[in-house]
């Protein structure tokens, strides 16, 4: 449901990523590395306390132009409402079309509204990457396609390519950790030939306070005849929430079509922002009434009951539920009856 806003990593690019390997600058001073990865922590908090209002707008190129024209009218405009309470809760509400994106207690629900629906499974809020939430909201989430490990990590532990720095803007060119590593699994257990993971990019202001300027990352190929292809997030302006300097205006350049590269862009307004007491209460994560179903465990369930079904039985539960049982599900189990 983020696919409006950042490519997904879709397993059969990854298979047939077949790019040589990228060089590893061996000069890359390990000093320089780890004065970046300390103004990334700096920079990136794992969460934040704030509520925003966005509009998504995105322009695609006319047949012959490597750019879309931005004085066009966007094919896609939509309205978001994302908040966020620390590591605990990440909600995004797609207010245009009446579905949200919640995760939280190591849950992520995909709710449709209008149907009172929601999927669910069991993932880390680091599988939040859409809608460039790493850099717009300034936090220590993945960038790019460069996998599970967070911006902070991938600085200290990934593989060197490039680095750069003027004055105080650095840019930091690496291959993520573990990345290859895991390439190269799935490639055998799928009888694939190697592959070469692809970059990541992150370029910041080191300054004091520091910033994430933009990130970039490679897209994972389809096939041998593909282009090379990089996608790349920049914040175009910025704006001050409470006592948080953030962006204000994310532009996206994504690449529409592997076998001519024009552009397609996406820019990410903030059109109203407001901080939140970090002690103000987190209400349960879905309201009562909203049946969940998580297909990978065989369960379903509804918001505010203690009705369930799982693997085929139907169950009453001791307490209801209000989201998802997670760790918790055999012992809510143990003192279920069946009904």
């Amino acid at each position: 449901m983020m696919s409006t806003f950042v490519a997904g990593l879709l397993l059969s690019a990854m298979l047939f990523q077949s790019a040589p390997p990228p060089p590893v600058s061996p000069q890359i001073d390990a000093a320089a590395i780890e004065r970046l990865a300390v103004a990334a922590e700096r920079a990136l908090p794992s969460g934040r306390h704030l509520r925003l209002k966005i509009t998504s707008s995105v322009w695609a190129t006319a047949e012959g132009a490597a750019k879309p024209d931005l004085k066009n009218d966007p094919f896609l405009v939509q309205t978001y409402i994302v908040v966020m309470r620390g590591r605990e809760r990440l909600t995004v509400l797609n207010a245009t079309h009446e579905y949200v994106n919640v995760w939280t207690d190591g849950a992520a629900y995909n709710v449709s509204l209008a149907e009172r629906r929601a999927s669910s499974r069991m993932v880390p809020c680091d599988d939040a990457q859409g809608l460039g939430l790493q850099l717009l909201l300034q936090i220590d989430l993945p960038i790019g396609f460069s996998g599970t490990a967070r911006a902070t990590d991938a600085i200290r532990t990934g593989t060197p390519i490039a680095y750069t720095e003027a004055a105080s803007t650095v840019t930091f060119r690496f291959v993520s950790p573990g990345l290859q590593d895991w390439l190269d699994r799935v490639n055998k257990e799928q009888n694939r030939p190697s592959a070469t993971a692809w970059a990541t990019q992150i370029t910041m202001d080191i300054a004091d306070p520091p910033r994430v300027l933009a990130t970039a990352g490679e897209q994972p190929k389809s096939n041998e005849s593909d282009k090379a292809l990089e996608s790349t997030w920049n914040v175009d302006e910025w704006h001050q929430v409470g006592d948080m300097t953030l962006p204000r205006v994310v532009r996206i350049v994504q690449p529409a079509d592997r076998r001519t590269g024009p552009e397609q862009w996406t820019i990410i307004k903030v059109e109203a922002a407001e901080a939140i007491a970090a002690d103000a209460p987190i209400p349960q994560p879905l309201p009562d009434g909203i049946v969940v179903t998580d297909e990978s465990l065989q369960l379903t369930f509804t918001i505010g009951s203690r009705d369930i079904t799982y693997q085929g039985r139907t169950l009453r539960l001791v307490e209801p539920l209000t989201g998802h049982p997670g760790g918790k599900l055999e012992e809510r189990l143990g003192t279920a009856v069946e009904r």
